[in-house]
């Protein structure tokens, strides 16, 4: 059977406004300029660890505390402030009827996936999903790309980089979708096989790498 593996930020959900919002929140709460939108976006993809560190530029002693900030404000109401890309809840059902395996590889928070998913009526369409737990720190995406894979024909969808890189690293293709947060040549550089622009796109790319 055919298996088809999601991140979930930027590649089923556009989670912008969202995040940003709750990083800008525990930003002000340590008493530190706002980001733009520019630097907000590269949050999107990376561990919050790191990105808090490297985009916002903040030092070791209090990265802890902006996480757990962004944390705190995110559950209280940011993490419904997202909505799933045009097209893919069609999309979705369609394979779904077809026999395709869906699964969800992400360093999202699991519980965030499921709140989401359960919330649009998509949860039953997924077979697994692979999310962070509270505990970690910075997710291994390639390991949540081989815990969710079901089959050796797989093909994960990705916005970012690390999507397309944890795919090649244990053998699977791969294509960057461009609606959500990461660039054509991002994507290309990382090694994705195809890209979409949109949910028909991403259709035609899967299903021509799978023979579906």
């Amino acid at each position: 059977m055919s298996n088809v593996l999601f991140d979930f930020d930027g590649t089923l959900f556009d989670t912008y406004e969202g995040i940003s919002r709750c990083v800008n929140f525990a930003l002000c709460g340590l008493g530190k300029a706002p980001l733009e939108e520019k630097t907000l976006r590269k949050f999107l993809g990376p561990p919050i660890f790191s990105s808090f560190k490297e985009f916002a530029g903040l030092e070791d002693e209090l990265v802890e505390e902006a996480v757990r900030l962004f944390r705190k404000e995110y559950v209280a109401g940011g993490v419904l402030q997202c909505r799933p890309y045009d097209g893919l809840p069609q999309l979705l059902k369609e394979w779904k009827d077809k026999g395709v395996r869906l699964c969800v590889a992400s360093g999202k928070p699991q519980f965030a996936i499921e709140l989401l998913l359960e919330k649009f009526g998509l949860k039953d369409l997924f077979e697994k999903i692979c999310g962070a737990s509270g505990a970690e720190r910075d997710a291994d995406k390639s390991q949540k790309v081989r815990a969710a894979a079901l089959e050796k024909d797989a093909v994960m969808v990705g916005d970012r980089l690390f999507d397309m890189e944890a795919a090649k690293k244990i053998g699977l293709r791969a294509v960057g979708v461009t609606y959500g947060f990461g660039s054509e040549e991002e994507l290309e550089a990382a090694g994705a096989d195809r890209l979409a622009k949109d949910a028909e796109e991403l259709k035609a790319a899967v299903e021509d790498l799978l023979k579906i």
